[in-house]
């Protein structure tokens, strides 16, 4: 079989969703890139023997292209559909078996920085449920100031209901040391965290700012949406801290509220100063 064929065939194979085969022969194509690259080096020096090495390393590089496209397509299709237990089963079968390859090609002589590895998929497997998660969520121009609290629940109601998904659809398919639900809890509180930011790095009407107030102290943070989480075995990761002080030097009903709204990777700060009508 010619080297093009076989990269058709592989390529096939890809398309069928048939992934843990087509990842074990693109390993194949792989090491004997990495056996070429290792041969006599009169050998290599010949413009033909460069010439298909280089081929074969472009051929590789643009296999593992083709079959992330499919990989990361069938976890975000999992969110969705209870039939995707299968074809998930084959990427956590992948991801297994390339971070066995990282691992080794990480203790092998012939290891340098620079190279295809290691490929790291696990990782790019996380940054999938985050892209996910992303892409599920209301979109920052779907706010419309003064509907902060209608934009909020669409959030929530999203949140609660994908995390559900996960739980029924995808989960379980995962080996325990990928601790997947903790992967899409964190995903979507980034996600949620992200928007708010964004809405707050411009100013709000007063409306907005307490239905944000109340959304993350009495909705999200509360010990009933906490429960949510519970429900389904996550853990609720955010931190958060409301902080009202008065200005002594200024008139006594004047308060400052200022909101920390954090998880590890993002922050959001709302700060606004107001004046509580007479009573």
């Amino acid at each position: 079989m010619t080297s093009g064929s076989y990269v058709l065939e592989i390529l096939q194979l890809v398309k069928k969703r048939d992934l843990f085969l087509a990842d074990t022969h693109i390993l194949e194509l792989e090491q004997e890139c990495t056996q070429s690259a290792a041969a006599d080096p009169e050998d290599s020096t010949s413009p033909s023997v460069k010439d298909g090495g280089r081929r074969k390393a472009k051929d590789v590089e643009l296999l593992y292209e083709e079959l992330q496209k499919e990989l990361w397509a069938v976890v975000r299709e999992s969110l969705r559909s209870p039939t995707a237990g299968p074809n998930l089963g084959l990427v956590v079968q992948v991801l297994e078996q390339e971070e066995e390859v990282d691992k080794t090609w990480a203790v092998s002589e012939g290891a340098a920085p620079g190279g295809p590895r290691p490929r790291r998929l696990k990782q790019r497997w996380r940054e999938a449920v985050e892209e996910a998660a992303d892409s599920s969520l209301p979109q920052r121009a779907e706010f419309t100031a003064g509907d902060l609290d209608k934009y909020l629940d669409r959030i929530r109601a999203r949140v609660v209901e994908d995390l559900g998904a996960a739980k029924r659809n995808a989960v379980s398919i995962y080996p325990e040391e990928f601790q997947a639900f903790q992967v899409y809890v964190e995903s979507y509180h980034q996600a949620v965290a992200s928007r708010l930011k964004a809405i707050t790095d411009s100013q709000l009407e007063m409306t907005d700012i307490y239905s944000l107030l109340d959304w993350l102290h009495n909705i999200y943070s509360s010990n009933q949406h906490s429960q949510a989480w519970v429900q389904f075995g996550g853990v609720n990761t955010f931190k958060r801290t409301l902080v009202r002080t008065k200005q002594p030097d200024r008139d006594p009903l004047f308060e400052v509220v200022s909101v920390r709204f954090q998880t590890d990777s993002v922050a959001v700060r709302l700060w606004s100063e107001y004046k509580p009508a007479p009573i």
